[in-house]
């Protein structure tokens, strides 16, 4: 089985950083970006993750953080005991965009299905992003309120 999961809401709990772009005039992204590190796993989330690796299943990340932070998400994810998603391909925002995330991963999903990864199911938290998914015919399992 293939499967799919965000990271922000989904993986991570940003909830620390949210002030900084939920509710405000302007958004800092960058500041936004920049506190990832301090991110605490979900770990129902994760676990999920976890054995569905180690039953066998091809798990994605794929999350609208820029990658500007790259090595910062990759340094989370090797050093908060998720090591079996280090393997995990992970598809992040390239820097300077700012396409609304459906827009993103809608495109992320057609090269996927080129190349021959169709994805059976997609964890979320965005109710915006589960819409989209479910309009593609795909599985999505919502696992926090994300109305934003």
């Amino acid at each position: 089985m293939n499967v799919v999961f965000d990271l922000d809401g989904t993986l991570a709990d940003c909830q620390h950083r949210n002030y900084l772009v939920h509710g405000v005039e302007k958004p800092d992204w960058y500041a936004y970006y920049q506190l990832c590190g301090l991110d605490t796993p979900i770990w129902p989330v994760v676990e999920l993750a976890t054995n569905l690796i180690r039953r066998g299943n091809r798990i994605e990340i794929w999350t609208g953080r820029s990658a500007i932070v790259r090595a910062d998400t990759e340094d989370w994810l090797n050093g908060c005991g998720l090591g079996a998603l280090r393997g995990a391909k992970l598809l992040m925002r390239p820097e300077g965009d700012c396409r609304p995330d459906t827009e993103l991963k809608a495109r992320w999903l057609a090269t996927a299905r080129e190349s021959g990864f169709v994805p059976d199911l997609i964890i979320e938290d965005r109710t915006r992003m589960i819409d989209f998914w479910r309009s593609q015919g795909i599985v999505a399992l919502q696992c926090a309120e994300g109305n934003f």
